[in-house]
């Protein structure tokens, strides 16, 4: 029995192209590439721009520090300055990351350390210009401490701004750009850190071949960030992953390194996303001052050095896992042990759990209780600090607002939120949130599956040649779900499904593979020669082995799947213990 009660047509579009036009909200191909084309003629207009390069102009011989951010799109955002400026020929190019503990964005404390470090060259913050990625706007203290000690400060961001009374305050800093605080800033106010960061460098790196190796940079922050893949975004994606694709071995060396630990033998939105850039983040949600070594990786032009600097971040990433699970076991236990079931929303508190983590465990709550939920583990000076997630349609940062009275700092967004409280306030804290909902509503259970284009197994090397021309894929232009018919599954070594890690199985035909997850207990009923009907993405599956070469193979990621009637082949003694059934 499939997972879903019935397998539905999407619409009445019958070709990948269509589907795909639709997905992105544009009429034909030409609306692509007129993005292209703004993008190259540079006409994707955001306030700021121009006078940010030329104030950086100005400290060509003087100092340069990057405050960045602890999260890929920070990591990459501080990499893409870094490597930008010195291109350029800029002197004394450094860069600052908060610690996780210290909170999101600029602090007092990276300044102070600048001025130190300026007092230690006999140099002044006259001599020193700040330049922000992914952060800065709202970190209003922070930012105009610098300017009353006499720095030059150019913000670039794309986060919200700091709101007191209803009343946006931005820093005094010399220039801000960022789209989403100040309004009709710019053409499209879709960009990442590293996305506005590379806009900068466009407009101030000469050398076009060093800047397309920025481009990938860009690409990881666009895409860890989970920003929508439209127009500038579609553009900088595109183009940073063609780079890697075709020409890898002249990119930075940090791209070849973590391919060689990973396995990546092709770049794409899954690898990115799933693999490379949870090595990156997990260096700052396990230890503080840990960030540095991404950016570490991403700027260092010694292949030895990157591949020793992927193996740590792998490591960090395992242990990163380990850790999460060991909290989830804690989480699951803690619900069970609550008589009264833990409320909506879930909100719980957890001892001895990395603060960098409780952002992952409320995402997995999240997606198993399909209710908003919150971790909470133990911060500094009495207090304990938490990330929220909810589902599409619940906005838990309007929840929060009604009792922020509670909180030391609140801050986030509908989908996701961060809290900071005293430890001797969460239990009210909590029955204060969950008052704030007038009802528990139970989420229904998915029983109807759509899916967008149905093609036959024989065809889906050329189905997935076609699908591939519209990558970037991913949020904003999500990728297509297939019905594919035909599928006969053959035997490896002795049976019909492969169980893997992670509850996972696999199928193989005679052409292609299927993988999926949550899918064991459905698989064992296919125990004998059948033809399937698999639901799910589709993708050419990229296997390195032992001697370097590359393996390709036509691949389906299961969604679901169910045994086409009449094609299961018994067994002869099968056939006739089933005959013998047949005739009592």
């Amino acid at each position: 029995m499939p997972k879903y009660l019935e397998h539905v047509k999407r619409d009445n579009l019958t070709k990948i192209q269509d589907c795909h036009l639709r997905n992105l909200g544009v009429h034909s191909t030409e609306d692509i590439n007129a993005w292209f084309k703004k993008v190259t003629n540079k006409e994707y207009w955001i306030k700021g721009l121009n006078e940010s390069v030329k104030i950086l102009k100005n400290f060509q011989d003087k100092y340069v520090f990057i405050f960045g951010d602890y999260d890929a799109d920070g990591i990459t955002g501080t990499s893409i300055y870094y490597r930008g400026l010195v291109w350029s020929g800029f002197k004394h190019v450094d860069y600052l990351i908060p610690h996780r503990v210290e909170g999101f964005g600029a602090n007092k404390r990276m300044v102070d350390d600048v001025v130190n470090y300026l007092s230690s060259q006999n140099a002044t913050p006259e001599d020193c210009v700040i330049l922000t990625v992914d952060n800065g706007t709202a970190a209003v203290e922070a930012i105009n401490y610098a300017k009353d000690l006499g720095f030059t400060v150019i913000v670039t961001d794309h986060h919200e701004p700091y709101e007191e009374n209803g009343q946006v305050i931005l820093p005094k800093a010399d220039v801000v750009i960022n789209a989403n605080a100040i309004p009709n800033s710019a053409d499209f106010n879709g960009c990442c850190g590293a996305g506005v960061a590379f806009k900068v460098m466009s407009n101030l790196l000469e050398d076009k071949q060093k800047l397309a190796l920025l481009r990938p940079l860009a690409m990881v922050g666009t895409y860890c960030d989970v920003m929508d893949l439209v127009e500038e975004n579609y553009v900088i994606a595109y183009q940073g992953l063609k780079i890697l694709n075709e020409h890898l071995d002249y990119n930075i060396p940090a791209f070849s390194a973590m391919a060689k630990t990973l396995g990546i033998a092709h770049w794409d939105g899954t690898a990115v996303g799933f693999k490379f850039g949870p090595c990156i983040n997990a260096l700052e949600r396990l230890e503080d001052g840990a960030a540095k070594i991404g950016v570490q990786l991403l700027t260092s032009d010694d292949y030895e050095e990157c591949l020793r600097l992927s193996q740590l971040l792998v490591e960090y990433n395992e242990r990163r896992k380990i850790e999460t699970d060991a909290g989830l076991q804690i989480l699951e236990e803690t619900i069970q042990n609550m008589p009264d079931g833990p409320g909506y929303p879930i909100v719980i508190y957890i001892p001895n759990v990395k603060v960098g983590l409780v952002g992952i465990l409320a995402g997995k709550l999240q997606e198993k209780y399909q209710a908003p939920a919150g971790v909470f583990s133990d911060g500094p000076n009495g207090t304990v600090k938490g990330s929220f997630r909810a589902p599409e349609g619940f906005n838990i940062k309007e929840h929060l607002d009604m009792v922020s009275e509670y909180f030391v700092h609140v801050g986030g967004h509908a989908g996701a939120a961060g809290a900071t409280i005293e430890k001797d306030k969460f239990d009210d804290m909590v029955k204060a949130l969950q008052a704030t909902v007038p009802h528990i509503e139970n989420a229904e259970e998915e029983t109807t599956y759509y899916y967008d284009i149905e093609i036959p197994n024989h065809l889906l090397a050329k189905a997935i040649e076609v699908n591939e021309k519209f990558q970037p894929l991913g949020k904003g232009n999500e990728d297509l779900n297939f019905k594919v018919t035909g599928f006969k599954v053959i035997p490896v070594k002795g049976t019909y499904v492969k169980e893997m890690k992670s509850n996972g199985i696999k199928f193989v035909s005679d052409s292609s593979s299927a993988i999926g997850f949550d899918l064991v207990d459905l698989a064992r009923e296919v125990n004998s020669p059948c033809t399937l009907t698999l639901y799910g993405q589709i993708k050419n599956n990229y296997w390195v082995k032992n001697n370097g070469t590359v393996e390709i193979t036509p691949q389906v990621i299961l969604d679901d799947f169910e045994i086409e009637e009449n094609s299961i082949v018994l067994s002869p003694l099968a056939q006739k213990l089933a005959n013998k059934a047949a005739n009592r």
